[in-house]
């Protein structure tokens, strides 16, 4: 399991685990998370036998595991032929209430809650595309960095006229769209979302980044990982006004709902008969959804991304995780503007209003 803040102290964590023969992590698992830090820790070198330079963080995987030392030929087993997740329930709840949440809840019952709540939110999404008057304007891309750099803060400014964090662009795998970094407050932004992101889908972003996270960072560093997000996804909210429609924010939101069920499967096996694979959850949604996934979710890095972090992905869709007059920190409007999109039509009821 990965949750460590740090790299230094998830290689000691790994390295614990070999010495005392505990479950071992999924190669490519360990793999992610390992280029994962060291994008954001500013180390150039990696000195462990276990680990082997394999390229360029600017053009792909920088550091892959090396057989033949202990750590890593702990890992080796599981991956061969293993699924990436813990399949293990009770390990499983620990990642849960590691992220802010009962370690009893019922994952099952969440679970049907999941899809139920999908299979709605896509039959919502198709009667609404047709109404949206504006979709070609919002379903374009950006040809460069500066543009889309130009359009965040256009769209920030009207809401949060204080200072917004400095964009940074990476590149390389894996691929996260997007990652506020609260100490240095930058927000980086990865090259992927140029080729596949719409402007809808950067519009999401924003608000949920900057309007979310960054602020809430600014006021307070004592929420939980369910409360941030909790937050971040009710600034979502304020896209409508600007947007004009409620079809990009139902994608976002059954793309959370997907997510929180490939946890899961992932990790308690949740679904096997009707998910085969865990990439499966992410192609049947999909296709319901008529592809808007491709625009949202890098794959299979938000996969990977979903083993090396159980009960995180949950946290986005959870019930109750804040008062009603809302998160700590979190910018007001925001709570408001999720109030009146709860009291919509389709707005409160997704799983995280009805659970």
């Amino acid at each position: 399991m990965y949750n460590a803040s740090d790299l230094d102290s998830f290689l000691r964590s790994v390295e614990t685990s070999a010495e005392n023969a505990s479950r071992a992590m999924h190669p490519e698992v360990f793999e992610w998370v390992v280029n994962e830090l060291m994008r954001y820790s500013g180390n150039r070198s990696l000195h462990r036998k276990y680990l082997k330079q394999c390229g360029s963080t600017a053009t792909g995987k920088a550091w892959c595991i090396e057989y033949g030392h202990v750590v890593s030929d702990h890992m080796k087993p599981r991956g061969v032929g293993v699924e990436y997740g813990l399949s293990d329930a009770d390990a499983h709840k620990v990642g849960v209430a590691m992220n802010g949440m009962p370690m009893d809840m019922d994952c099952a019952a969440l679970g049907r809650q999941l899809e139920s709540d999908l299979a709605r939110l896509c039959s919502e999404r198709v009667a609404l595309l047709p109404k949206w008057s504006e979709c070609s304007k919002w379903s374009g891309t950006f040809a460069s960095r500066r543009a889309a750099e130009t359009f965040v803060r256009d769209l920030v400014v009207p809401v949060y006229t204080d200072t917004i964090p400095r964009i940074d662009w990476v590149s390389g795998w894996p691929v996260s769209p997007a990652v506020y970094d609260p100490d240095d407050r930058v927000l980086h932004l990865h090259v992927w979302l140029l080729d596949h992101a719409r402007k809808q889908d950067f519009a999401i972003l924003t608000l949920h980044e900057i309007v979310g996270h960054y602020i809430q960072e600014n006021a307070t560093a004592s929420s939980t990982s369910a409360q941030a997000e909790n937050c971040a996804m009710s600034c979502e909210a304020l896209g409508r006004a600007a947007i004009g429609s409620n079809v990009p924010g139902i994608e976002w939101k059954c793309m959370r709902l997907c997510r929180a069920l490939l946890d899961l499967r992932l990790h308690i096996c949740y679904g096997k008969n009707t998910y085969p694979t865990p990439e499966s959850v992410w192609a049947v949604w999909n296709k319901k959804l008529g592809g808007a996934f491709d625009h949202i979710v890098p794959l299979p890095s938000e996969t990977l991304r979903v083993a090396a972090l159980p009960g995180q992905a949950l946290g986005y869709i959870m019930p109750d995780v804040c008062p009603p007059s809302g998160c700590t920190g979190c910018y007001a409007p925001c709570t408001a503007a999720a109030a009146a999109a709860a009291s919509h039509e389709y707005g409160g009821d997704t799983a995280a209003a009805s659970l």
